[in-house]
Order: C-alpha cells, then structure tokens, then sequence
C-alpha cells in the first residue's frame, strides 16, 4: 500500500461502518458529525479526501440536513484537530494488507529501584510581569484551610 493511499478495503469498511452510525437528532448533528470524523480518522488509516467524502455523503442524511458550509467547516475542524493529536490510523494497523482495529497497550509497571522519567522542568520568565495583591488575610487562609481539612 502506498502511504496516503486508501486500499478499496479500507475505504469499504469505513463506509461500512459510517452506515451503522445513527443519523443524529436537531440538536447533536454538529458534536456527532466531529465525533464521527475524528474516530474514523484514528480507526481506517484513509486519506483525508476519502474521510470527507464519506462523512460528506453521510451528513447528507442528516434531517434537517445542515447547511454545506457548515459540513465542510465541522469535518475540517475535526480533521485539523485529529492532525493536531498524531491520531491518524492510530487505531488502525496493517495486517496482511488490511488495516485492522487495534488494542491500546498499558504501560509496563515499574519493578524494584527503577525510577519513572522525570518530566522536563520548566521555567517561566516573569519579569515585566505585576506583582500580586497584598497576601490574602488571615481569616481567608483559615477558612479555605477548614474547607479543605480531613475530617
């Protein structure tokens, strides 16, 4: 298969599956059309183009349908943040020529000494930055220390 490239089963499958997906109510077409985009996305490892054909044809189903702009806007708003994230084919993998769903791994717990990696430090430069309001009165630091005591 050649990368960017969907293979017909790839393309049939997700079609497949965007077939048993409910065709939303008035008020969830938006949420459910991004949804739907993004997890076709990470599962069926197909090209751009071919994911909004099909989330296109699929939306045009849609009773009321939505407006085309808003189509167009939803499912690129959606695949822009996919590509944000790295998700693309994320769930998927290529097995005998196919893309395949995939389980997600845990992460391999630590055993004796190891340590976990230490995150990087960060450091934030604050000059030209104001200084903070007088500290709070003492009343106000034992009433949120009381909020927040066990017991």
């Amino acid at each position: 298969m050649i990368a960017g490239q969907a293979t017909t089963s790839d393309h049939e499958r997700a079609a497949s599956y965007l077939a048993k997906v409910p065709t939303p109510s008035n008020g969830s077409r938006n949420d459910t059309l991004n949804q739907t985009a993004f997890m076709l996305m990470e599962r069926f490892n197909l090209p751009e183009s071919d994911l909004t054909s099909l989330l296109t044809d699929w939306a045009a189903g849609f009773n009321p349908p939505l407006p085309d702009i808003e189509v167009a806007t939803t499912i690129a708003s959606a695949l822009t943040g996919g590509r944000a994230k790295g998700v693309q084919g994320s769930k998927a993998r290529q097995h005998n020529g196919r893309s395949q769903h995939t389980t997600p791994t845990r992460a391999t717990p630590l055993r004796g000494n190891q340590t976990p990696p230490q995150a990087p430090t960060i450091t934030y430069d604050l000059s030209g930055v104001q200084p903070l309001p007088e500290p709070i009165p003492n009343s106000t630091a034992q009433l949120l220390q009381s909020l927040f005591q066990e017991g």
